[in-house]
């Protein structure tokens, strides 16, 4: 057996513990277990706080079950998924052509980490697929505290997949590829009457009960004493200390070709799709300007093929979000939100590079874009992808009163347009 099996063989020990066991080669029942509700199916205020939702989300609010279900499609290799923030689907009959990737163990100095959750936000931002759920008991106890002992990863070597590069069912719906795992013990509880004693930084005792014993788990799995005995040198994780803690997913990148443009939506320059399809001008604002010359120097005219939800660039092979996001919101809601978004039934949304939304800055009186062809747009910052390496906590976005790049605190509400 070679390395990547064997440090997942021990993985599935530990959950074996407190669920019924799962078979490995029962692939299509793992897909069922992963299976959950399209994001569709929820309200707009959920909806609305599943776009908080980390590419890296904790999975210790799972049951053992639907976390064993997970650690059985793991072991056949590199996992695809769809994730909309608080739905994460396991596509279990999409894969990369290379069918040899799949995950090593790669051992790290045991941590000792504590995380606490005191709002529905600081849920959803970290563990969304349960957050819903959770939100009941954090309003009864004011505090869900998660303590974790971490031994080490089970780690991919791709670090970019492209969407030419997967094939089987169910592809055409991929948005992440997992690309690790972290893995030792944990324990969720809510703290209510805790003291001051039993704080967070319990997490250093190694996961034992501290402070009010009024405290109710509401998960845990793994025993920190076996955590203990791990090493940095280990080729897998000790016998009970193999929990699933945490997955960190990479956006699968998809490719757009000219073609993807429907050519029964689109309008001339300066005009726009009505409901029965037909073109008629557009009068929200006035177009006058709006062809002067973009970021590159191109001219505007001709340039861009707008439907009346995106917009493509000729000259980048671009395509845009017409209107921008109807909300400001930080940049990591930002990064988020452009994940989970669905325009035309495609996904692969992202927040743009500096030098992508650099390319729509034309030279004409504020708003600096094409108004004709990007309505709604203020004079504004934008987001970029882009986190500002000089400045800490701090991000770049383009703003569109002067075209020029600004760097602003993360936590701040901005405007957000994405980009595929």
């Amino acid at each position: 057996m070679d390395k990547p099996l064997r440090g997942f063989a021990r993985l599935g020990h530990t959950v074996a513990a407190l669920t019924v066991p799962i078979l490995a080669a029962c692939s299509h029942y793992a897909a069922q277990i992963a299976k959950q509700p399209d994001l569709s199916s929820l309200d707009k205020v959920e909806g609305a706080k599943c776009s908080l939702a980390s590419s890296q989300p904790l999975v210790v609010d799972w049951s053992p079950t639907r976390r064993g279900a997970l650690e059985s499609a793991l072991r056949r290799g590199l996992l695809v998924v769809k994730y909309t923030g608080c739905r994460l689907e396991v596509l279990d009959h999409c894969h990369p052509a290379a069918h040899e990737a799949g995950y090593a163990y790669v051992p790290i100095n045991p941590k000792r980490e504590g995380h606490s959750f005191k709002t529905a936000d600081d849920l959803y931002a970290q563990m969304p697929m349960g957050a819903a759920q959770l939100e009941g008991k954090l309003q009864s106890s004011g505090e869900l505290r998660l303590e974790m002992n971490i031994v080490g990863r089970f780690e991919s070597q791709v670090d970019e997949i492209k969407s030419s590069e997967l094939e089987g069912s169910g592809c055409d719906e991929a948005t992440h590829a997992v690309k690790a795992a972290s893995v030792g013990a944990f324990k969720l509880f809510s703290a209510a009457s805790a003291n001051e004693s039993g704080s967070v930084a319990s997490a250093t005792s190694g996961l034992r009960s501290s402070g009010s014993a009024e405290k109710e788990s509401l998960s845990e799995d793994g025993n920190a004493d076996a955590c203990a005995k791990a090493t940095g040198s280990d080729d897998a994780p000790p016998y009970g200390c193999a929990a699933l803690i945490r997955l960190e997913l990479v956006p699968i990148k998809w490719t757009v070709a000219g073609s993807v443009v429907r050519r029964d939506r689109v309008c001339p320059v300066g005009m726009i799709a009505s409901e029965d399809g037909s073109c008629m001008p557009f009068e929200a604002e006035s177009a006058e300007g709006a062809s002067g010359r973009a970021g590159s120097g191109a001219s505007a005219e001709g340039r861009f093929v707008a439907t009346d939800e995106t917009v493509f660039d000729t000259t980048t092979g671009l395509t845009w979000q017409r209107a921008p996001a109807p909300d400001r919101m930080t940049w990591e809601q930002g990064k988020a939100y452009c994940r989970g978004l669905v325009v035309g039934g495609t996904h692969g949304w992202r927040l743009p590079k500096k030098s992508e939304l650099e390319t729509l800055v034309a030279r004409r009186p504020a708003p600096k874009i094409d108004v004709s062809m990007f309505p709604g747009t203020a004079p504004e910052p934008f987001w970029t992808f882009a986190a500002d390496r000089e400045s800490p906590g701090d991000a770049h976005a383009i703003d569109f009163s002067t075209g020029r790049t600004v760097s602003l605190g993360c936590g701040t509400h901005r405007s957000v347009r994405c980009v595929r």
